[in-house]
């Protein structure tokens, strides 16, 4: 791993912010902002240089008792980053609590944590990481036609004998004022935008991963939000006695910048948002996270504790697997595994189903799997939904073209290659598209008040769908939800 060698634009290859840290901060007792600001003054003397807090602590509770909190730090230049986060990671329970023992901090507060803290890099999260900061979702989106008809083959029954509110949360991006005004005011009057993205957060992330961007990907958040809504308005037309469309409320949080690019920190920050709103009321909620985190597996430790702790808290989380497939597809190798956090296994990874040469739909060429999981069958799988096809270049027209037209929505920007966008819709897919169809039908299943809020909450979901709402399996054991 490595960093930029100064405060410049980062190349391409960089996966994280320069000098931010996460730290993961396990704890059995309650600590204060005074705890952690001398922990931070302890870790300064520790390593030899300068570190700071980027903000507060946020702490994560299990049954009114803290589990966990996320530090997020910032250390001085004068080394890579990997050595401070390994002298960080060497500290043990034993040797913090000597290096703490003349302060105010309470080390009874770890104890039995042989491994108290855990660093890691403010990794970026992007809609994708195919092409990084070039617009890669599944494919280039291409001009659309708003009365295409929704690719879905199924409408299931839905069983159940009441309509709970159920909250669809996206972590995405938002539309700026001017973009809103090309959005049909029967789609943007059932979306609720909160939580824009802070000039810090903006200006963290400035720079990196957009060097030549084909595209913008202001329109990637309402583009999912919209297929989500088709497919509830589908299965409310074909349930009206159980299926209430007007009960599922759709949110989205600006995790990504207009170029599709955010950071773990921000993320942290939303879900801790989204922890604390559970704590204190009870709800059903889908967390829908069409991003991908450009990581080493096992390391996104602080992000993958949260998703378990709202799972526990009753949250079911699906995520998109990533679209990084399409070269080892060409090649005849096996498709990679989901990237982080749809590999967790706390979240519901989905891949993208498309319609192949016999007019079925199968798995996209650019989909990856949707479980990290190899063996044959997996001992656990996550889901394939439609995310759609792949565009090409069409060298008549010199302009980039749907091979498959499946997924539409709405598009405010310019297209790529410079097609006119006077309807302001586009042909597009990726497996950001397909993850909001599983999650809108997780919400309608929640919303038909069928099963009490647990926390099981996301098995409950799998069986449901597993055994009404899929046909078939894919090449790769994943089952199709067509709906």
């Amino acid at each position: 791993m490595t960093e930029p060698a100064s405060s410049e634009a980062a190349p391409l290859a960089f996966d994280f912010i320069p000098n931010h840290i996460q730290l993961l901060v396990r704890h059995t007792q309650a600590l204060s902002a005074d705890h952690f600001g001398a922990l931070t003054q302890a870790l300064t003397t520790q390593l030899g240089r300068h570190v700071r807090q980027r903000g507060e602590a946020l702490t994560f509770n299990t049954n009114r008792q803290p589990a966990f909190s996320i530090l997020p730090l910032e250390v001085e230049t004068g080394s890579t980053l990997q050595t401070v986060i390994d002298a960080l990671n060497r500290l043990t329970g034993e040797s913090l609590t000597g290096l703490l023992q003349n302060s105010a901090f309470p080390t009874q507060a770890w104890q039995g944590q042989t491994q108290p803290l855990v660093a890691e890099p403010n990794w970026f999260t992007m809609s994708s990481n195919h092409g990084q900061g070039t617009g890669g979702t599944g494919s280039w989106p291409t001009p659309g036609d708003p009365n295409a008809p929704d690719p879905s083959q199924a409408a299931p029954l839905i069983q159940g004998s009441s309509k709970e509110p159920v909250t669809l949360v996206m972590l995405d991006t938002h539309l700026t004022s001017a973009g809103q005004a090309h959005i049909p005011s029967h789609l943007l009057n059932r979306l609720t935008f909160q939580m824009p993205m802070p000039a810090s957060v903006h200006l963290d992330i400035a720079g990196h991963h957009v060097n030549g961007h084909q595209y913008l990907l202001t329109s990637h958040g309402v583009f999912g939000a919209y297929q989500a809504i088709r497919l509830i308005d589908k299965l409310a037309a074909a349930n009206p006695n159980t299926v209430d469309p007007n009960q599922i409320h759709i949110t989205i949080y600006e995790a990504l910048n207009h170029f599709g690019v955010g950071s773990v920190a921000w993320i942290c920050q939303i879900l801790h948002t989204l922890s604390q709103q559970l704590a204190a009321t009870p709800q059903r909620i889908v967390i829908n996270l069409s991003l991908v985190l450009h990581a080493p597996a096992g390391g996104a430790t602080a992000l993958q504790a949260i998703c378990d702790m709202l799972e526990s808290q009753g949250a079911a989380i699906v995520a998109a697997a990533g679209n990084e497939a399409q070269r080892s597809y060409n090649a005849g190798l096996p498709r990679p595994e989901p990237m982080q956090p749809a590999a967790f296994g706390s979240v519901i990874g989905v891949s993208a189903l498309a319609i192949d040469s016999s007019g079925g739909l199968n798995s996209a060429p650019y989909s990856n799997l949707s479980d990290g999981l190899t063996s044959t069958p997996p001992q656990r799988a996550g889901f394939a939904a439609i995310g759609g096809g792949v565009t090409a270049f069409n060298n008549a027209t010199q302009v980039y073209e749907a091979s498959t037209p499946e997924v539409n929505g709405p598009f405010v920007d310019v297209f790529p290659g410079g097609q006119a966008n006077s309807k302001h819709w586009a042909f597009w897919s990726g497996t950001s598209f397909a993850a909001p169809r599983l999650s809108a039908l997780a919400a309608v299943l929640l919303s038909t008040g069928a099963h009490a809020l647990n926390a099981s909450l996301r098995q409950v979901i799998e069986a449901e769908i597993l055994q009404h709402y899929t046909s078939g399996l894919t090449a790769h054991h994943e089952p199709k939800m067509e709906a």
